[in-house]
């Protein structure tokens, strides 16, 4: 406990404000009142390792937004997901977590499927080709006509250049030769 309140004092210390309760007191906790960003500059600056963790679950977070946003886009809930699919509700939770596993396919179909049920899932294979990406492959699993229509990525060039996605995924990646996914402007 005490090391909450030094490290928000510590926070309250460098400039980051902190909220005040009806009778004005300050509110406690751990950076109460910051930013996510500015948290999570602050805990990059404490601990580097926790900076390598959060760029490695980069792939995890993107999925746990992407599924959020078509449960969303449906209107449903993770209960009528869960129902729908024959879950109970924490496994969707979990599929939704950015910290959870990484689900199987047949999961991600049936999550998929339960928030529309003309998606599916697919995989795409790619390698770095000079300066840009080459796709390999695009398949879609379960639905025909969306596999058709992504059968015609096989052999794209991503306009992307590699250089630009090395130097997006930091100075480590570069010089190790492997890269993450790279945010686009």
């Amino acid at each position: 406990m005490n090391q909450m309140i030094d490290d928000a004092e510590d926070a309250h210390d460098s400039g980051i404000e902190t909220p005040t309760d009806r009778q004005g007191r300050q509110d406690r906790r751990v950076g109460a009142g910051a930013s996510a960003d500015a948290l999570r500059a602050e805990i990059f600056a404490r601990d580097p390792k926790a900076r390598e963790d959060w760029d490695r679950s980069e792939p995890r977070r993107r999925l746990a937004d992407a599924l959020l946003a078509a449960r969303k886009r449906a209107g449903l809930s993770q209960l009528d997901v869960a129902r729908s699919a024959d879950w109970n509700q924490t496994h969707v939770a979990r599929m939704e977590s950015a910290t959870g596993p990484w689900p199987t396919r047949g999961s991600l179909n049936s999550y998929i499927r339960a928030c529309d049920p003309s998606a599916t899932v697919g995989l795409v294979i790619a390698h770095a080709e000079g300066e840009f990406v080459q796709i390999d492959a695009a398949v879609a699993f379960g639905n025909q006509a969306i596999d058709r229509s992504l059968e015609t990525l096989t052999n794209a060039r991503l306009a992307e250049p590699v250089a630009k996605a090395a130097a997006a995924a930091g100075p480590q990646a570069a010089k190790s030769g492997k890269m993450r996914h790279a945010k686009r402007d």
